[in-house]
Order: C-alpha cells, then sequence, then structure tokens
C-alpha cells in the first residue's frame, strides 16, 4: 500500500513540474482580458449613473416647462434649459450634448429627449473614450383651464384667525399663479359669507369703481348707493325664497339685506324705519347704534379673474357675524358657473376647464334666533319670522353640494377648521367633498395653511406620463 501511495505522489509532482510553465502562460494570457471587463464595468455602471441622472434632470424640466401655457417653442426650450442647468450642474459624471423638445398639440404631451456622454477610465485602450446616454420624458400638460372659487367663512369666530386666512389664500394663489400673471386658463374668486352673502357693487349693476358690470341683480326700492356710510347698502342680500337659495339658475332679482330691527328692553321689536335712530319705551328713550346694515360683513364677492395682483389685493378680509354656509356654498356654485348674475366662468361648451370649490368653515351652521339685541336678522329676514333652524341650513347645504357635484361635475373640496366644528358639521363637510382625500379636518392655523397649499399643489399638478 506503501508503495501505491509513493508512485502517486511522486507522479503528481512530476505533473506540477511539467505544467508550471503552462500555466504562467495561461495566465498571462487571461489577465489582460479580466482586467480590461472589470474596467468596462466599471465604465459603463458610470454611463448608467449618467443616464440616471440625466433622466431626473429631463423630469424636473419637463414639469417645469409644461406648467408654462405658452405655445411658443422657443420659450418651452429655454424654460427646459434652465432647468437642466438647475438640476445637471457642471462638475458631476457626465455633460449634456444636446436636448429636443417636442409638443404634441393633439396629446396635450410635451415630450423632452436629452443626450449625455460620460468620459471613459478603461474602454480608452480600445479605442472607447467616451459612451453616449440618452433619455426621454413625456409630460402630460396641464392645458386643462382651473377656474376655482373660495368659500370663506369670515364669522366673528374666525376673528383671531383672519390674518392668518388672509395668508392662506394669497399663498394658494401664489401656489396656482407661480409667475407675476396667472395664466390665461387659471381664474381664482373669493366667497366670503357669515351671517349673510355681500355680493358688493355687483348687485346694482357696477364695479368698485362705478363703472358698468352688468343689469342690476339686487332690488333698490329706497334708491340707495353701496357704500359703508350709515344709510348706504354695503351690499349684503336676503337668501331670496325657500327653494330658490338652493337653486343655482336662479338669477333674481334679490333683496337687499336691511336690518331695520331695534330690540328694547321690553323684549320688542321695532322697526325703526319710522323713528330717528330711536325708539321710546315705558322706561325712556332707547337708543340703537348700528345702521340697516348691522350683521352684514362687509367682505364681499371678488368674481373670477386671473389678475393676481387684484386675487392678493382682495385677501383681506373682516370677521363677525354668524355661520350661514349654505349660502356661501350657492353663492359659491353662481360664481363659478358663467350665468347671470356672475359670468366670469368659461362657457359650459369649453369642456376643458376644471371647475372647483374650495369650502372652509370653522363652526356649526347656526343662524340669529331673536335672543338679543346682536340676533335677530339674517339673510333669511327677521329672526322671529323666518321659520328656518339649524337642521335646515345643513339640509340646504347639502342640496347645493349635491348640485355642484352631480349636475355641474364640480370638483368640492372642503375644510373644517377648529375645535367649533362638531362631529355632526365634520361628517356634512366630508359628505360634501369629491372624494374622501379632498376633505381636510384641521386644528391650528398652521394646518390650515397647510391644506390650502396642498390643494392648490394637487389643484396645479402634473404628472410624469412614462
Amino acid at each position: 500500500m506503501s508503495t501505491l501511495f509513493h508512485h502517486i505522489k511522486s507522479f503528481f509532482l512530476a505533473y506540477l513540474c511539467a505544467t508550471q510553465g503552462a500555466v504562467i502562460i495561461i495566465f498571462a494570457m487571461t489577465l489582460p482580458v479580466v482586467v480590461m471587463s472589470t474596467g468596462v464595468t466599471v465604465d459603463l455602471a458610470q454611463a448608467y449613473l449618467t443616464r440616471e441622472r440625466l433622466n431626473r434632470a429631463l423630469d424636473a424640466a419637463a414639469l417645469a416647462a409644461a406648467k408654462n401655457p405658452s405655445d411658443d417653442q422657443s420659450v418651452i426650450e429655454q424654460e427646459v434649459q434652465n432647468f437642466l442647468i438647475a438640476n445637471y450642474p457642471d462638475g458631476d459624471i457626465g455633460d449634456i450634448s444636446n436636448f429636443n423638445v417636442v409638443i404634441d398639440d393633439q396629446l396635450d404631451t410635451l415630450t423632452v429627449t436629452g443626450y449625455a456622454s460620460v468620459d471613459t477610465a478603461f474602454m480608452g485602450v480600445i479605442g472607447i473614450y467616451e459612451v453616449d446616454v440618452s433619455a426621454t420624458t413625456t409630460v402630460q400638460r396641464e392645458v386643462q383651464g382651473i377656474e376655482v372659487v373660495l368659500v370663506l367663512d369670515v364669522t366673528g369666530s374666525m376673528a383671531d384667525y383672519i390674518d392668518e386666512l388672509e395668508d392662506s389664500v394669497e399663498m394658494f394663489v401664489n401656489r396656482i399663479c407661480l409667475e407675476e400673471e396667472c395664466p390665461e386658463n387659471v381664474k381664482i374668486g373669493y366667497v366670503p359669507f357669515s351671517t349673510a352673502v355681500n355680493v358688493g357693487p355687483y348687485g346694482l349693476g357696477e364695479d368698485e369703481s362705478g363703472n358698468f358690470y352688468d343689469a342690476p341683480f339686487v332690488n333698490n326700492p329706497f334708491g340707495k348707493e353701496w357704500g359703508t356710510d350709515f344709510d348706504d347698502w354695503l351690499g349684503c342680500v336676503l337668501a331670496a325664497d325657500s327653494g330658490n337659495d338652493t337653486d343655482p339658475t336662479f338669477a333674481g332679482n334679490w333683496n337687499m339685506f336691511r336690518n331695520s330691527m331695534a330690540y328694547a328692553g321690553s323684549w320688542s321689536y321695532f322697526d325703526f324705519e319710522s323713528y330717528s335712530h330711536y325708539v321710546n319705551t315705558s322706561w325712556g328713550r332707547y337708543y340703537y347704534y348700528h345702521s340697516y346694515n348691522y350683521l352684514c360683513n362687509s367682505s364681499y364677492i371678488t368674481p373670477l379673474t386671473n389678475n393676481k395682483d387684484r386675487l392678493l389685493s382682495k385677501a383681506d378680509f373682516n370677521a363677525n357675524g354668524w355661520t350661514l354656509g349654505n349660502l356661501g356654498m350657492i353663492w359659491g356654485l353662481r360664481v363659478l358657473t358663467p350665468d347671470y348674475p356672475f359670468t366670469e366662468g368659461s362657457p359650459w361648451e369649453e369642456t376643458n376647464i376644471k371647475r372647483v370649490i374650495v369650502m372652509m368653515t370653522d363652526g356649526v351652521n347656526d343662524i340669529p334666533d331673536g335672543g338679543s339685541s346682536s340676533s335677530q336678522y339674517s339673510a333669511y329676514g327677521e329672526a322671529t319670522g323666518d321659520g328656518i333652524n339649524e337642521d335646515d341650513l345643513d339640509s340646504k347645504f347639502t342640496e347645493v353640494c349635491n348640485t355642484a357635484k352631480n349636475d355641474y361635475e364640480v370638483e368640492i373640496y372642503t375644510i373644517t377648521f377648529s375645535d367649533g366644528v362638531d362631529a355632526d358639521t365634520e361628517e356634512l363637510f366630508e359628505a360634501c367633498a369629491s372624494e374622501d382625500d379632498n376633505y381636510y379636518d384641521v386644528d391650528s392655523a398652521v394646518d390650515l395653511a397647510d391644506a390650502y397649499d396642498d390643494i392648490a399643489k394637487e389643484l396645479s399638478n402634473l404628472y410624469v406620463s412614462k
């Protein structure tokens, strides 16, 4: 056995001695191949990273350019170039050699193709000194117009937050209108509401400068002027007959809000049209200190416009009054549609318009009940005779929400703000929203701003289609 083992060992050692030179030769022949393969792998990995970086830069550039409403090829190309420079700075791997932009008016898409090259570290040995890469991204252009009405709770409970509401509205406008001017296909309007809705000078057929606006839609039997003097009409209107207060097609006329009720110590109501700012009671003469506009909030409607400066300047609201959210909602719909009395909305035949209402409140629907001197009159008239209660307001609110969504295809976003909103109102507003994600329940002023910002971003959102 030992002799056999000795022979096998001797044979193996003799074999190694005989083949050592061949192994060295084979290793020497394969070493360059191994090194080159490794180098090619490194160069190709660099090319892949360059392509990924180019892809990200093209996405950012295409999204930015697609927000530009211009159809001018040179304008779009400049926009792309600006973002490519910002997102593909010198000094990183690879260099952009060229790009081209294709605007497809039929599909409303913007396609950007970019080309870049990366120097090789190893492949130059075989005559390949750089690797060319390309990437293409196609973005759906937001050529669809947006017309949005912000329905804003400016009731008395908002007094501590009115500045934050104004800031949120301004931020919303700036988010939708990124440039100095709003795009031509973007319009925004405001409908503040409280005890009533203030239609401003437009109700008498004039604009703020006294120029002709349209046919008057408010009855004016007293020959009043729109203004802030004691005897002027401040702009609020009554709700119209029950049924018409939920009908967006009702074209008027509306009656003026004329709070002519004074409350005296006898717990009686007095019509003071015939008095000179006081009534006589068994306790003596009782003076009242409010005009016919008492409880009419001076914040009035801003019709749809793409004038950014005007929108920012009109984000200036006063907080007072009760919460009649149903009236805010119906006037929001009236401002949004192109029908009289506010006709700034795009014609119905323009189907590429996204119509939106953003409805916000910080409290429950509530109506004056006649229990004190400050709570006897609303858009439904004298508190003791209107027959409208809070449940009626909720029902009317829901009816208008359903009409807007189902009959007019309006996208509705709703916001409930602060702890003044009860569970029933939260449920009411959630049901009003077009989708679950369109409802925001927030507690702080910061959260309120975030809600408006999220909605604005969603409305102006573009998506990468491939």
